[in-house]
């Protein structure tokens, strides 16, 4: 500032004021502190970001990793502990908002939210004070071909009397209605579902039209049951080549009036193989005809079960649609078992431990018998040391 009483010194310092004015000198200065400022809060800002990338990546991440872990179908944990695990192991179990699980036989689904708060550092310095970091994801596997054995105890024991008052039969009848209803309904619509049933007791009663398309012995043709080695247990597959043993036509008993009990090899029908269907009303009329009655046979009925759903009955299945026995779309099942979306399941319902499996000796199945039919009278008789038996009538 220029401040003069002195009249001559009122020039110059107007000169120097003016001069000040048009003085540009330490310009840059002043923009350059802007400039700096400006990008020192757009760093600022790019460290918020990448802060915030950083923990949405890793909350996705782990959030992706747990759901697809649990919609995994060989998962034997529960769906929504696979995913609170795989959070709680990275550190981030206060993190996860919400988990869904949508499941049935032959799919699983599972969904989950996930979401994280982080205080800001340079961009509360324009009023963001912290960025909310959401995650979410989705995951399902569908097994689009299910293929169902449903092996059944018919035996005896199966008609005693529960508490529930209902026999065990009953319950059994009841459970296997609901499963079967649970796979026809609540199975994905991306694929097939069949399901065979197989009742058994002492025997597996195959069904004539079934048992056509094997290669059974033919000692006779009136029932429908075939006779296995200790060997045949060691592969799942019946191949419709391999000769099989048909059960002889007798009955067990050493006493009474009745030619044939049909407890060992079914003859009414009832207990018939139903092979490859998906007709869940089929079933359920199937199931209501069983009855309790004979021995127990666990182990040929699973033998039947499992051959239902090994590939090797592929050109059964074809011969059966043939024959309109069985719908044409299912056509090349059952599937092989590497085939992927495929899945094939055995259930087998019984009440006790295998017991009594009769037949006549392999000897006595073939060639002449002294057992003899009087047509005109409609009568069996039989001879043994000389002598004929007849109802209960002895004579020479």
């Amino acid at each position: 500032m220029c401040i003069s009483e002195n009249p001559s010194r009122t020039h110059t310092c107007h000169g120097q004021v003016n001069e000040f004015v048009r003085e540009q000198d330490g310009g840059l200065v002043v923009f350059s502190l802007f400039v700096l400022l400006c990008m020192m809060l757009a760093i600022g800002m790019a460290i918020d970001v990448a802060r915030f990338e950083y923990n949405r990546a890793k909350l996705q991440h782990t959030l992706d990793r747990a759901v697809l872990a649990a919609a995994n179908m060989e998962q034997t944990l529960d769906p929504e502990f696979v995913v609170e695990d795989y959070f709680d192991k990275a550190g981030l179990a206060d993190n996860l908002k919400d988990v869904k699980v949508s499941q049935a036989i032959n799919y699983r689904t599972v969904s989950a939210e996930a979401g994280a708060e982080i205080e800001t550092i340079f961009l509360d310095m324009v009023g963001i004070n912290e960025l909310f970091v959401p995650a979410a994801g989705e995951a399902n596997e569908t097994l689009a071909d299910l293929e169902v054995a449903l092996v059944l105890d018919n035996s005896g024991s199966m008609g005693s009397w529960t508490s529930s008052g209902k026999t065990r039969l009953q319950l059994l009848q009841e459970a296997a209605k609901d499963f079967v209803e649970t796979v026809a309904k609540e199975a994905s619509d991306e694929g097939s579902t069949i399901i065979s049933l197989v009742p058994f007791a002492e025997q597996v009663t195959v069904g004539k039209t079934l048992l056509d398309q094997y290669n059974v012995s033919s000692e006779h043709d009136t029932t429908h049951c075939v006779t296995f080695d200790k060997e045949d247990f060691y592969s799942a597959a019946i191949e419709p080549t391999d000769e099989l043993s048909r059960m002889a036509y007798f009955d067990p008993d050493n006493s009474g009036w009745t030619v044939y009990d049909p407890e060992i090899c079914d003859t009414t029908g009832g207990r018939d193989i139903t092979p490859w269907t998906a007709d869940a009303d089929t079933l359920y009329d199937r199931i209501d005809d069983m009855y309790a009655k004979g021995w127990t046979s666990i182990d040929v009925g699973t033998k039947w079960g499992v051959a239902m759903l090994d590939p090797s009955a592929q050109s059964v299945l074809s011969s059966m649609i043939d024959a309109k026995k069985v719908a044409g779309d299912l056509e090349g099942q059952p599937f092989d078992y590497d085939r992927a979306s495929t899945m094939k399941i055995l259930v087998v319902m019984s009440d006790g431990a295998n017991r009594y499996q009769r037949d006549i000796e392999d000897a006595y199945k073939s060639g002449l018998s002294p057992l003899f039919y009087n047509s005109k009278e409609e009568q069996y008789s039989y001879y043994q040391d000389d002598q004929y038996y007849r109802e209960g009538t002895t004579y020479t």
